[in-house]
């Protein structure tokens, strides 16, 4: 089950793509979403080492207000 919400998360943040020939490739790693995933994964993991609780959630709000500061678009609901 961990496998496969892994992939289902690489292709979110489009560091897997579809493949006509091999079913998936690797993405473009310097554009928006992969960057910010290993940004955040890198925020998660630094705040995990130094035992703050609550590392995965600040790590999730850090990157989503980084995303929709990037985007100019912010949620109206």
């Amino acid at each position: 089950m961990g496998l496969l919400l892994t992939f289902i998360g690489l292709q979110s943040s489009k560091i897997v793509v579809k493949d006509e020939e091999t079913m998936v490739t690797m993405g473009n790693l310097l554009g928006l979403e992969p960057v910010l995933a290993i940004s955040g994964l890198a925020v998660i993991a630094a705040l995990h080492f130094r035992n703050v609780k609550g590392s995965i959630i600040i790590g999730i709000m850090v990157t989503a207000v980084a995303y929709f500061a990037i985007q100019r678009t912010w949620p109206t609901r």
